[in-house]
């Protein structure tokens, strides 16, 4: 049901006025799920506004084409850093094999660790960087959500 139905019950009609400045409020309020956005993007920063550089859903992704998709985005746009979730190894390893990254890297993020690099994250000996997105999701968020809020045009 939409937002309609909770008019005046759950909903008043200054929430829904605010509720409607979001950019999510016809998928959210208006049952409009069209399948191709969510409420976090990636985004890229240019003369301080945070555009959409390219936003796509797969369902069921061969692994080939996603490795071959991703490796073709890199290219295209030149990209210096690669955050990815850290839970598929085997496509990791493949994309910095062609990267020309040694793909054998939870070895050296245990030595850089032991070392005691705290920010090996953001080192550049690492192009492709894998990060826990179970472990670390409401902190992505919230530096997402940060960034969009900083950047947003008056």
């Amino acid at each position: 049901m939409d937002y309609t139905y909770g008019l005046n019950k759950i909903y008043t009609p200054s929430e829904i006025e605010r509720a409607k400045e979001s950019p999510s409020f016809e998928r959210e309020y208006n049952l409009k799920y069209l399948g191709r956005r969510g409420n976090v993007l990636h985004t890229h920063l240019v003369d301080g506004v945070i555009q959409v550089l390219y936003a796509e859903e797969y369902q069921r992704p061969d692994y080939n084409e996603m490795l071959h998709t991703v490796f073709g985005l890199i290219r295209k746009y030149h990209i210096e850093k690669i955050y990815i979730d850290g839970a598929n190894p085997s496509f990791i390893r493949s994309l910095k094999i062609q990267l020309d990254e040694d793909p054998d890297y939870e070895k050296a993020i245990a030595r850089y660790k032991s070392q005691g690099f705290r920010n090996w994250e953001d080192s550049a000996w690492m192009k492709v960087v894998p990060i826990s997105f179970h472990s670390r999701h409401k902190e992505m968020l919230a530096h997402s959500k940060d960034n969009m809020f900083l950047l947003r045009p008056e």
